[in-house]
Formats: structure tokens, C-alpha cells, sequence
């Protein structure tokens, strides 16, 4: 199976991630990235260049209104106020937002907060 790589993987630096609502420092940086795909190569995998895909190819297999909320997700995140006004940096932090409305996706438990509803989050 083909591996895809672009150097381009190299110029996502995120400066945190949030784990159960908690930010750590982040962990898909590039050197992590470099590390894998020394790995693939090790074991032969051949390494291809990503390339645009017709969206048929897409709904081959996955939903179409899965795709479409891929689509929009970062819009209406943006939309949400969640930028200036994330929530609490606590555990349960996990909004409507994270989840695709389907049954083998939704959350164990319902969200405390919703948009517009966060808590202020608290810096550390």
C-alpha cells in the first residue's frame, strides 16, 4: 500500500492539541512525521504525493453529508465564537462540534456545554 507524503506535512506546527478538554503541548508536529516516514521506507512502502480526488472517488466511501460537514466544519467552528472562547480547559470539554451525527460516532456521554453555552477557559 502506498504511503502519501508531501513536504508540505512539514509545515504544520501546532503549538498545542487538547486531550479530554486538557491542552498538551502538541504532539503531530513534523519530526514525528519524518519518523514514520523513515519508517515506511524502511519497509519498503512506497512514498506518493497526495492528489486532488474527484468527489465521487470520495462518495465511494463515505457519506455525502459526512463529507459535506468535513467541508464546513472549520466555517461554522469559526462561527461558533469557540476561537475567542474555547470552554473550559477540563475533562467533558468535548462540544457538538467534534461529532459527526452518526450512531457509531456520537459521544458516551452528552456534551455540558453547547454553542454559545462555554465556560471561560482558564489559562495555565
Amino acid at each position: 500500500m502506498p504511503a502519501v507524503w508531501t513536504d508540505r506535512h512539514r509545515l504544520r506546527i501546532p503549538e498545542s492539541e487538547v486531550w479530554v478538554g486538557v491542552p498538551i503541548d502538541g504532539f503531530e508536529v513534523p519530526a514525528r512525521g519524518e519518523v514514520i516516514r523513515e519508517a515506511l521506507l524502511a519497509a519498503s512502502s512506497r512514498i506518493v504525493e497526495p492528489r486532488p480526488h474527484p468527489r465521487s472517488d470520495l462518495t465511494a466511501v463515505h457519506d455525502s453529508a459526512f463529507l459535506t460537514h468535513l467541508e464546513t466544519a472549520h466555517d461554522r467552528w469559526m462561527a461558533t465564537g469557540y476561537p475567542d472562547d474555547p470552554g473550559r480547559d477540563q475533562g467533558g470539554g468535548f462540544g457538538w462540534y467534534m461529532w459527526w451525527p452518526c450512531s457509531r460516532a456520537r459521544p458516551r456521554t452528552t456534551p455540558l456545554h453547547g454553542p454559545g453555552e462555554s465556560q471561560k477557559v482558564v489559562r495555565r
